[in-house]
């Protein structure tokens, strides 16, 4: 799927880039296979976790970042 391969090259680029994987947990649960969804949703809350790492520049700051309603909407899904 076409979807999936470009959201997995945005994280293939910046692997902590917390809404290329939300977005791909996203993507993956709605092609149904829930398993992949949790694994992205997982890397997006380590990527998340790094937001409060010292000495990051404002670039990486914002790929650390994501809305919370994006967490919640997406942990309601996979339960």
């Amino acid at each position: 799927d076409q979807s999936v391969a470009l959201v997995r090259s945005a994280v293939d680029e910046e692997p902590n880039a917390v809404r290329a994987w939300l977005c791909l947990a996203r993507v993956e649960l709605d092609r149904g296979p829930v398993d992949q969804a949790r694994e992205a949703f997982q890397r997006a809350l380590t990527s998340y976790r790094l937001r409060n790492r010292r000495g990051l520049n404002a670039y990486e700051r914002e790929l650390v970042t994501a809305p919370r309603w994006q967490f919640r909407e997406l942990q309601e899904a996979l339960r």
